[in-house]
């Protein structure tokens, strides 16, 4: 990897509390479990803007409200097998657009006749995944299932509306939050004014709105101050870009990539514990199911395959478990205080003490060098708004996360209001509300993202096995490791691999 001074960019699900340290006035109504994870452990109950009612995919911001909610997702058995060319409806919707296309070919697929249910099955419903499904449909392979362990989708993505004088002033990303531009300089890529932009549409297939260069994203600011006394210098130059308008990485994944078509075909609840690649497709099981197909794309989490959640038949090769238990995956949480009004601080900041732990993060090319790496940065919460709502938030990830392991929800908080206090960081008074998310406590996680990867060992994961078992993810993207559009491209990539291989197989 070329640089590797993320922010948070590729995180997964939720493990959070959102508290308020005295009770409000009851405006608010009480939290969905969907939303809040782990439970408040101030005497006062806390109480949360969210309510019980939308699904997941329910859409909280103005736009596009009415194709996405309420969605169930259930396997019902495809018997198409691979006839009659691209399986169920010979092409696509997109439910942004609506706009159509796909092929009507009617040419049997590679393997006509034989028994499996799908072309292929995607293992987990992030980046990866939910994008690899998104090439899929663009190539009109409509017959395919993703396999997600959890009840969300969304990856390594979170969104909270808890913050701000109305219910969606903040759109808070708990995990992705940067639009990482400025990582691919030296892959050619992403340069100009609309360099965000154009990465957003790299990952889609049809035209997105103008919103994206206008609304949707900003300019970061441009410097990060090291207090008390180090001053400010250039954080990414060129400057990196944030969401902004009320949409966010989460928002994006889940409705833009993941549009119904994708969407519909995620079978949530379904822990894939077994993959067996042996004689001429693939069988997959989960719970008490088993599903098959001609390929699998496997997009869990590093770590999860670092501890063999997975069992694989036959097993996999040396070459790849080795690979495999190289890559280093840093831990961390964020974390939102909410000020009174007038309070101060920088734009980015960080304490002088922490601030050769942040520049080992900028070129970590060794285990040793990983060790040493991590950040302790906070930032202006509300810089994309200009809302007068005062919200610091704050990465803890890395070495310094070791200070905080093991810690509850409420002492991560108290330990950060404690430092913000620290030479004057934060100039103000706290409101008591505030959010922390711990990704290592997330179930199937269990950590938040890559700090170290070997090209070579990306290289060897990236290779299929048997041409019908493949790996993708935020750890295997050589320019771009930990963010959201690398995971991205990896599952884009592998998901063209296999449409060519099923080609190939026809001809």
């Amino acid at each position: 990897m070329k640089f590797s001074s993320l922010l948070f960019t590729t995180l997964v699900a939720l493990s959070s509390g959102h508290y308020v340290d005295e009770q409000p006035e009851s405006r608010y109504e009480e939290p969905s479990n969907y939303h809040v994870r782990s439970h408040h452990t101030s005497e006062e109950p806390a109480e949360s803007r969210y309510n019980e009612g939308p699904s997941e995919y329910e859409v909280r911001s103005s736009h596009h409200k009415s194709d996405v909610h309420e969605r169930t997702h259930q396997d019902s058995t495809n018997s198409n097998n691979l006839r009659g060319g691209p399986s169920a409806g010979n092409g696509y919707a997109h439910g942004r657009s609506g706009y159509y296309h796909g092929t009507d070919s009617n040419e049997p697929r590679a393997g006509e006749g034989r028994s499996v249910q799908h072309d292929v099955l995607i293992i987990g419903a992030g980046a990866a995944g939910l994008s690899a499904a998104h090439e899929l449909e663009k190539h009109g392979w409509t017959n395919y299932k993703i396999l997600e362990a959890s009840d969300k989708i969304g990856g390594r993505t979170r969104h909270e509306w808890s913050f701000g004088e109305n219910d969606e002033e903040y759109n808070i990303d708990l995990g992705a939050q940067y639009i990482h531009t400025t990582n691919d300089i030296g892959n050619g890529k992403y340069t100009g004014e609309d360099r965000a932009y154009n990465l957003l549409q790299e990952m889609v297939s049809y035209p997105l709105e103008e919103a994206f260069k206008t609304t949707y994203t900003k300019k970061e600011f441009a410097n990060v101050c090291v207090l008390p006394d180090g001053g400010c210098t250039s954080y990414h130059d060129p400057p990196e870009y944030r969401w902004a308008g009320k949409m966010g990485w989460h928002s994006f994944l889940t409705e833009y990539v993941a549009y119904d078509a994708v969407r519909n075909n995620v079978i949530n609840n379904c822990e894939v514990k077994a993959i067996n690649t042996q004689g001429d497709g693939v069988s997959v099981t989960c719970g008490g199911t088993t599903y098959t197909a001609w390929y699998v794309i496997v997009t869990v989490p590093m770590k999860m395959l670092q501890k063999n959640t997975i069992t694989f038949t036959p097993s996999l090769p040396s070459s790849y478990t080795q690979a495999i238990n190289k890559f280093i995956i840093g831990n961390g949480f964020k974390v939102w205080i909410e000020y009174q009004a007038g309070a101060e601080y920088k734009e980015y900041f960080t304490h002088t003490t922490d601030l050769a732990m942040y520049r080992t993060s900028w070129d970590v090319t060794s285990p040793a060098i990983a060790a040493e790496a991590g950040y302790r940065l906070f930032w202006n919460e509300g810089y994309p708004y200009g809302a007068s709502t005062k919200i610091v938030g704050g990465l803890i990830y890395g070495k310094v996360y070791n200070e905080y392991d093991g810690l509850s929800s409420e002492q991560k908080k108290k330990k950060i209001a404690e430092h913000l206090e620290k030479d004057g960081m934060v100039y103000g008074t706290p409101t008591g509300r505030w959010t922390v998310m711990d990704w290592k406590e997330e179930d199937y996680i269990e950590g938040a993202y890559t700090i170290f990867a070997n090209e070579a060992d990306q290289s060897t994961l990236l290779d299929p096995i048997s041409s019908k078992l493949y790996f993708a993810g935020e750890a295997l993207n050589e320019w771009t490791w930990g963010t959201v559009h690398g995971a991205a491209k990896t599952g884009r990539d592998q998901a063209k691999k296999i449409v060519a291989a099923g080609e190939r197989r026809r001809e």
